[in-house]
């Protein structure tokens, strides 16, 4: 009997071989890359041991690392180890959905792993967090390195190269900023290192794109647009780039745009699949959402003022000092360009003493255009609203949404990387003149004797940071004059360059301060959370003049109706801010019986806690999770009552009362409607329905029957279709 054959053999044959020549590639990749990432590991572990083996100070001490991110990641952590995904978050804002933020970094593989690892149901230790952090770093080196060696780096240029990305500028100082940018940064290397691949493979595989694209959208995932769009803008100036390199003809011009549209559309396909649940969930949320600007919130659909986008966050041409005295001449929000007076020196000296070696390099040779264009495109936007740039940028769909000008700075760093490489590579074997060793030796005494000058005035004038960098400049200028072209000449260089790193680190990681260290912002008196934590479920909490992080209920069983987030749900905003209600009454519906306070309450309040720095009122008005209306969306206080409820279970995404009422009644419930939430009364599916007060749509109602009734609801997000 003949064999029925459903595949031909020849295509299994073809499949089998290419899953061969896949696991080849793939045991020679890792045959090269795992020694030079196991050295990358040992060099950062030893740079960040200040952190992860000493403590003497952490990532976590600014106000959006303290108050954001270390609390989202006790709550993924708590509720990950309770068995689900923190997709809406009941303790901040009144309830507010936790992944459609974008920044929590819900779905990001990394956060998930390591909280799930290192995490429990109390939540995760600041040092798991700070070890997170130090993975990220190795994670942006190593990036940086492949990049710059896919584009022609020399290995040893590269891996300096890539400390340097690491450990200076824009990413460095993210890190002790906003942990889900510096992710991003960290990141961002990688999506253009496969577009780079795909050039250079001359079968073009189209496996190298879909990894592009992987890799943006794991940036996605991480948390934030921005370096999204920055590592997408950067592929898309490469290619224009190479398009100009390789120009012949118009005709073949027409052929290459074609090609490149196919492969822009592979990787944005890429995108959307690898990013697609956090799209999902977003997409609902924040066109519905504020969004923080630096003067103030904008609604949805609003557009920033130019002001905030082309100037609040800009970089001033004087401050393009920063390159040299990152001390004296700081850039706004964190966008430093400062790499260290080493890797500055090294460029210096290739330009002006090696000029034609460097255009020689096959870095230089392949990829010119790249790294001009690049270095320009971020120079100009940089500087926001000095040029005309700037109006453009601000015209354009989407792009207008990325107000911080000098946040563009990674695409400088990023182009300064790649000339550094090539610089490295060049004085690592430039042979000097006797002239220019004479030079280079008077010039490097003098900054010698000047760096003990600074240093002795560090208490007075000057930074110890600073005094450090002109020695260690110094230093270098004595190597190359000193060393003939040996492998000791290069050895010296690395370890000049890993020690203004050590430097670098030493600046951008501050010292742990008494007003912001977490273990005096959250370790908080076991009686005061047990009275915060008894209206878990039942009522919420309200803090005032800063008696308590703003971001508690992330990390307690607490329920607020205040937060610190990039935005706010609209509804809920405009409840609390443009309804013009009574705050009394605003409270009252929000269900706030607890108020934390520094202000001394009148003597006709109940106190439910005190200490010498905050007190703890208990407020009788406030109404409970179900109550009703005699008037239906009216202002008057008077017209609302309560209703018998009994809180059985109250997570984040399932809720269970017990409610009694005389009458059949429609219900108002104190929680926020959003899409995705489900109503069972008694296991029998229930319409819930949205009350609507001046104006805003804010709170669940449901029609309940006369009697006792269990009442639950749930939050299924992706039953929304």
């Amino acid at each position: 009997m003949p064999t029925l054959h459903i595949i031909d053999k020849a295509v299994v044959n073809k499949f089998k071989v290419g899953v061969q020549k896949t696991a080849i590639s793939i045991s020679a990749w890792l045959g090269t890359n795992w020694s030079i990432a196991a050295i990358f590991s040992i060099v950062i572990f030893a740079l960040l041991s200040g952190v992860l083996v000493f403590h003497s100070t952490t990532f976590f001490t600014n106000l959006d690392n303290v108050d954001q991110f270390y609390t989202w990641y006790q709550k993924l952590a708590t509720s990950l180890h309770h068995g689900y995904l923190p997709i809406w978050n009941a303790n901040v804002f009144g309830g507010q959905s936790f992944a459609g933020e974008l920044q929590p970094g819900v779905f990001y593989p990394f956060n998930i792993l390591w909280v799930l690892l290192f995490g429990s149901v109390h939540g995760i230790s600041q040092l798991a967090l700070d070890y997170l952090m130090a993975i990220h770093f190795l994670i942006g080196a190593f990036g940086c390195y492949l990049l710059l060696k896919q584009l022609g780096a020399k290995k040893w240029a590269a891996f300096l190269s890539g400390l340097v990305f690491a450990f200076s500028g824009m990413v460095a100082f993210r890190s002790i900023s906003q942990t889900v940018i510096f992710f991003g940064l960290a990141l961002l290397p990688y999506p253009l290192y496969f577009f780079a691949k795909f050039h250079d493979d001359t079968e073009k595989r189209v496996r190298w794109l879909i990894a592009s694209g992987a890799f943006l959208g794991l940036i996605i995932l991480s948390g934030h647009v921005a370096p999204f769009f920055y590592a997408f803008l950067a592929l898309g100036i490469f290619e224009p780039a190479l398009l100009w390199k390789n120009f012949t003809s118009v005709r073949s011009l027409g052929q290459s745009l074609l090609k490149s549209i196919k492969a822009f559309v592979v990787i944005l396909v890429t995108v959307g699949v690898i990013a697609a649940p956090q799209i999902v969930i977003s997409a609902p949320y924040l066109p519905n959402a504020y969004r923080i600007q630096a003067s103030g919130y904008t609604g949805p659909g609003e557009k920033i003022d130019y002001g905030d986008f082309a100037k609040s966050f800009s970089v001033d041409i004087h401050e393009f000092a920063n390159l040299i005295d990152p001390v004296s001449y700081p850039i706004r929000d964190g966008n430093n360009v400062f790499i260290g007076l080493v890797p500055l020196t090294i460029i210096v000296l290739a330009v002006f003493l090696a000029g034609r070696h460097l255009k020689r390099t096959t870095l230089w040779t392949k990829h010119a255009s790249f790294v001009t264009f690049l270095l320009i495109f971020g120079i100009v936007a940089m500087v926001g609203y000095a040029t005309w740039f700037a109006v453009v940028l601000y015209e354009l769909p989407f792009v207008y949404q990325i107000r911080e000008m000098g946040r563009y700075s990674i695409l400088f760093h990023l182009a300064l990387m790649a000339i550094l490489a090539i610089s490295l590579e060049v004085m690592g074997g430039l042979k000097l003149s006797k002239r220019q060793k004479q030079n280079l030796t008077l010039i490097g005494i003098f900054l010698l004797i000047n760096a003990v000058y600074l240093l002795l005035l560090r208490q007075h004038i000057f930074s110890l940071h600073h005094a450090l960098q002109v020695g260690l400049s110094a230093l270098i200028l004595l190597a190359v004059a000193l060393l003939e072209v040996t492998r000791a000449r290069r050895l010296i260089i690395g370890i000049l360059v890993v020690t203004t790193l050590a430097v670098n680190t030493l600046w951008f990681l501050p010292n742990i301060k008494t007003d912001t260290k977490l273990t005096t912002s959250y370790s908080l008196l076991a009686r005061l959370i047990a009275v915060l934590e008894q209206s878990n479920g039942r009522y919420r909490v309200e803090i005032q003049d800063d008696a308590l992080p703003v971001n508690i209920g992330n990390v307690y069983k607490v329920q607020t109706i205040g937060g610190y987030a990039a935005t706010i749900y609209a509804p809920y905003y405009e409840f609390l801010h443009k309804s013009g209600l009574d705050e009394a009454f605003i409270r009252d519906l929000l269900g706030v019986q607890l108020v934390v306070t520094k202000q001394k309450p009148a003597a006709n309040e109940y106190i439910a806690y005190s200490n010498s720095e905050l007190y703890v009122v208990r407020r009788a008005s406030a109404l409970p999770k179900f109550f009703m209306s005699d008037v239906p969306g009216s202002t008057d206080r008077a017209t609302y009552h309560p209703l018998s409820v009994l809180t059985q279970v109250y997570t984040d995404r399932t809720q269970k009362y017990v409610v009694t009422v005389d009458t059949a009644t429609t219900a108002i419930i104190s929680e926020i409607a959003y899409t995705g939430w489900h109503a069972k009364i008694d296991g029998r599916p229930a319409i819930l329905k949205t009350y609507v007060v001046a104006g805003s749509p804010l709170l669940k109602s449901l029609d309940i029957p006369a009697g006792t009734h269990v009442i639950e609801l749930s939050y299924k997000p992706f039953e929304f279709f």
